[in-house]
């Protein structure tokens, strides 16, 4: 089950793992610190959020997750797109512009079990939303395809 966060989350620790779309991760932790957070170099068990940005990715080359998402993962930390953390500083399209599908219909079209779609959610490769997923970026889209295709094992690559 996926976390509802909303814009006060970025007033806490917050890191940041790939590389951005819209801006650099100096701009980033300003962005950050404008807002009353604390940006983090490091996920450490006192860090607040984990945000994902658009045009990294947080999987290695063999489909693990990255050392920052999965220490996340270990500690229980939030993970949300770039995305979003741009809707919660005032510089995104609304979710309601946005294309969404229901766990059902991403199965359907994907061959993936409801528990791989959940899991994908978690690292932050989907962003669910009031019962609904949308991809997390055009390439994280691309991506997934590509993994879909060399039946990528979202399980066992995501053992931490």
């Amino acid at each position: 089950m996926a976390v509802e966060l909303n814009s006060s989350a970025i007033k806490g620790s917050v890191a940041f793992t790939g590389r951005l779309a819209c801006m650099t991760r100096a701009e980033a932790f300003e962005v950050v610190r404008k807002h009353g957070g604390a940006p983090s170099q490091a996920v450490i068990r006192r860090t607040n959020l984990l945000i994902v940005g658009e045009l990294g990715w947080p999987l290695l080359d063999d489909g693990r997750p990255s050392n920052k998402l999965t220490r996340a993962t270990t500690y229980g930390i939030p993970v949300v797109s770039e995305r979003r953390f741009l809707e919660w500083i005032g510089k995104a399209v609304p979710d309601g512009l946005q294309k969404t599908y229901s766990g059902e219909q991403l199965g359907a079209l994907s061959k993936l079990s409801s528990e791989t779609i959940q899991e994908l959610v978690q690292f932050g490769l989907l962003d669910e939303r009031g019962g609904s997923s949308g991809f997390v970026t055009w390439p994280a889209r691309g991506r997934l395809r590509s993994y879909w295709r060399t039946g990528f094992d979202c399980r066992r690559s995501f053992v931490a």
